[in-house]
C-alpha cells in the first residue's frame, strides 16, 4: 500500500474539522434568526461529521495507515447545540409516533 507523510494526513484532517467547524459556524447563525432549531442544526452537523469520520477511516484503510486527528464532531455539534447529549439521549428515548399496524392510504 500507498504511505503518505503524516504532516499532510494530519493537515487533512485539519482542513476537515475547519470545514466542519464552518458549516457548524452556518448552522448555528441559522438558529440565531430563527431558521432552525438548534436540535436539528446540532444533529445535521453531527451527522456531517460522521460522514467525514467515516470517510478518514475508509482512507486510513486503503492506505493501511494510521491517520493522526480525528474528526471533531461532537464539538461541532456543540457549537449549535449545547445541549446536543442531552437531546440525543432524548431521541434515542422517544417513541416515533409512527402506527404501522393500518396500510397506508392507498395500499389495499
Amino acid at each position: 500500500m500507498h504511505q503518505l507523510d503524516a504532516d499532510l494526513l494530519q493537515a487533512f484532517v485539519e482542513r476537515l474539522n475547519a470545514k466542519l467547524m464552518e458549516e457548524a459556524r452556518r448552522r448555528a447563525d441559522e438558529c440565531g434568526r430563527g431558521l432552525e432549531r438548534p436540535e436539528v442544526g446540532g444533529l445535521i452537523v453531527q451527522k456531517y461529521g460522521y460522514g467525514m469520520a467515516a470517510a478518514v477511516e475508509v482512507l486510513a484503510e486503503l492506505l493501511d495507515q494510521r491517520i493522526p486527528g480525528q474528526v471533531e464532531h461532537d464539538a461541532a455539534a456543540a457549537t449549535v447545540d449545547p445541549a446536543w447529549r442531552e437531546n440525543m439521549h432524548r431521541r434515542w428515548s422517544a417513541r416515533a409516533g409512527l402506527d404501522f399496524s393500518r396500510p397506508r392510504a392507498g395500499e389495499d
